[in-house]
């Protein structure tokens, strides 16, 4: 338009470039409207098919180039098949009532659904070669509910209302039941419930089990919507038999919420005392499960329960609740047995000094000879201890050769003289040199002059006695009789009145006569 000499203004103001502008915008409404204002509604049918919207410029066609229309319309529905949108081809046909045309279609596009409708508004027969086709198509994807109602179009009720039922279209089931099959109503409604119940709509579902008269399928919805109150009503139209079974399966359910009293009730209604009495127990409501249990069985019975309950919260490895129960019935034995097998030995002694104190001593003896078992020798120490058996204590460290730890014990618990008389024992293990090192280390300097003066060592019980010299007399004793016993009464005198026994020594000259 420049070119042409118009002004750039000029241009602009143009319609055509207007309309131009407009269909970049994708206004095309007013694009159309500008140039149906200047006559020229070929550019709006160009405009509406260069965007692919057919259906608009056909309009435009019909209304302003009625002798092309019906070329156009073939065209668009060339494109149609070409981009396979066959659905809306075959709609085109149907508004122009070309329906065989358009069933042909719908069947090609296996849209039979679609197909099966325009087979009743063709009122084409059942045996015609397209019904035929179109009952394939719907068999094969399973449109078993568009088959029920090209059935019942030609008057095959039964086998419509079958393939509602397949297809779950119970609402049309129903309602050709009313009418042609009354009798199939309480098993269509079952089945309604059942569907609706399968898919998780089971408040629904209730409804539809109670129009079928079956009070048990609606009972167990109920149960399991936690519709309480209405499981409740539903259940006076059962058997006393079926009631128990309904009571308890309510109970478990209300268990399950943690509606412990109300799901206590229900058990009781159905005779299951046992189960209510471990639901509280596994609830962790012991008060409530002993209180229920007393008041519901014999003192028998209680036990019984209770020691059967206590077995299944060990198995559980539950034991606090085990040892509860236990003791609840008198059964301390049985609590002290379970944490004896399991190696809880802090909570066996712990009922020992409760239940069986004057066994305490014999337990830690047990206990002690365990962990001496498993080598746990502080641990075994520590029970042998309690229970007064410091020499078992000893014992079990002689076996290992720990010496030291033998001598810290009995320095403890016996006297030094004792101490050294249990250490002889192991000279033969350790050799006189190292055992009396052993006993210097460990302060029986005492005992170690008597050991040195039995050995006739009286040279190192000497020297040892520099630091313990109130032990000179004992040692100078032991030399006195040692000479006498060789028969040197002149160094055995010396010695005696050293050790200060003056009587000794005159007693010595006695015996040989020599006044």
């Amino acid at each position: 338009l420049v070119k042409q000499g118009l002004s750039l203004k000029e241009a602009l103001l143009n319609y055509e470039v207007k309309a131009l502008l407009l269909t970049l915008k994708k206004e095309f409404s007013k694009a159309e409207a500008l140039y149906l204002e200047n006559g020229v509604p070929d550019k709006a049918v160009e405009m509406y098919q260069e965007v692919h919207l057919w259906e608009e410029s056909l309009r435009i066609v019909e209304s302003t180039q009625k002798e092309a229309y019906s070329s156009q319309k073939a065209s668009y529905i060339e494109w149609l098949l070409e981009t396979n949108q066959e659905e809306k081809a075959a709609e085109i046909y149907e508004k122009d009532g070309a329906l065989t045309q358009a069933i042909e279609l719908l069947i090609k596009a296996r849209l039979p659904v679609q197909a099966a409708r325009l087979v009743i508004t063709a009122h084409l027969s059942k045996d015609d070669e397209m019904t035929k086709r179109v009952f394939a198509n719907l068999n094969s994807t399973e449109a078993f509910e568009a088959a029920g109602d090209l059935k019942l179009n030609f008057g095959e009720e039964d086998n419509a209302l079958a393939l509602y039922i397949k297809s779950g279209a119970f609402s049309k089931a129903v309602d050709l039941a009313k009418s042609v099959f009354p009798g199939s109503l309480s098993s269509i409604q079952e089945k309604w419930g059942d569907s609706l119940f399968e898919e998780n709509h089971r408040e629904k579902a209730i409804y539809h089990y109670l129009e079928a008269g079956n009070t048990k399928k609606a009972l167990d919805a109920a149960i399991i919507c936690h519709q309480w109150q209405r499981a409740i009503s539903f259940l006076n139209a059962l058997s006393p038999s079926d009631q128990k079974i309904y009571c308890k399966s309510i109970a478990k359910q209300l268990e399950s919420t943690r509606q412990y009293d109300l799901a206590e009730k229900y058990f009781v209604k159905a005779e299951q005392i046992d189960l209510a009495f471990a639901m509280h127990l596994k609830a962790g409501r012991i008060k409530e499960a002993l209180k229920f249990g007393k008041e519901n069985w014999s003192p028998a019975e209680f036990a019984e329960n209770c020691e059967v309950e206590a077995y299944e919260f060990e198995k559980r490895g539950d034991y606090v609740m085990a040892e509860r129960l236990f003791i609840e019935t008198g059964k301390s034995e049985n609590a002290i047995k379970m944490y004896k097998e399991k190696g809880m030995y802090d909570h066996m002694l712990r009922l020992f000094v409760v239940y069986r104190p004057d066994n305490l001593k014999e337990a830690h003896r047990w206990i002690g000879k365990k962990m001496e078992e498993d080598e746990l020798l502080q641990t075994a120490e520590r029970h042998y201890l309690e229970a007064n058996a410091w020499t078992s204590a000893v014992d079990m460290y002689e076996k290992r050769r720990m010496f030291k730890d033998c001598i810290r014990l009995c320095k403890n618990y016996a006297s030094d003289r004792d101490t050294v008389e249990r250490a002889k024992r192991w000279e033969v293990i350790l050799g006189e040199d190292q055992l009396v090192e052993l006993l210097k280390e460990s302060s029986l300097v005492d005992s170690l002059i008597d050991f040195l003066c039995e050995k006739k060592k009286f040279a190192e019980a000497q020297k040892l006695a520099e630091v313990s010299r109130h032990k000179l007399p004992d040692i100078h004793l032991s030399i006195a009789m040692v000479l006498e016993d060789e028969g040197k009464l002149k160094e055995a005198e010396k010695e005696y009145i050293a050790a200060r026994k003056i009587d000794q020594a005159v007693q010595m000259y006695l015996e040989v006569s020599d006044f």
